[in-house]
């Protein structure tokens, strides 16, 4: 007998990238034009970071990246692994104000 409402849902890639670009527009209070994380996945480690572009001014500046941000690009590689490839090592998720989006995915050969 199975309880309605306990099955674990896998989210979509689309839902993924969604949670991200909330994320961001969540976490960055300035008038920010365009932002983006990088995130570097391998064998059992992690690292990311979350750059903006404040509105009228040049400098990059940084945000910080929190753990489920982390969980959410590790969904999304293997999401998005094909059946014999190797996965992806580091992702770029590009937004603008306008909520356009870009993501660029680096392999292992590209690097």
């Amino acid at each position: 007998m199975s309880e309605e409402g306990n099955e674990h849902v896998e989210p979509s890639v689309e839902s993924i990238y969604e949670q991200i670009g909330n994320y961001i527009v969540e976490t960055i209070d300035d008038d920010w034009t365009e932002a983006s994380i990088q995130m570097e996945l391998g064998a059992g480690y992690g690292r990311g970071y979350g750059r903006y572009r404040k509105a009228g001014v040049d400098d990059v500046l940084l945000f910080r990246l929190r753990y489920d941000v982390y969980k959410l690009f590790k969904e999304l590689r293997i999401r998005l692994r094909k059946p014999g490839t190797r996965p992806w090592v580091k992702a770029t998720f590009k937004l603008k104000r306008d909520a356009k989006f870009e993501i660029d995915l680096e392999y292992e050969d590209n690097l």
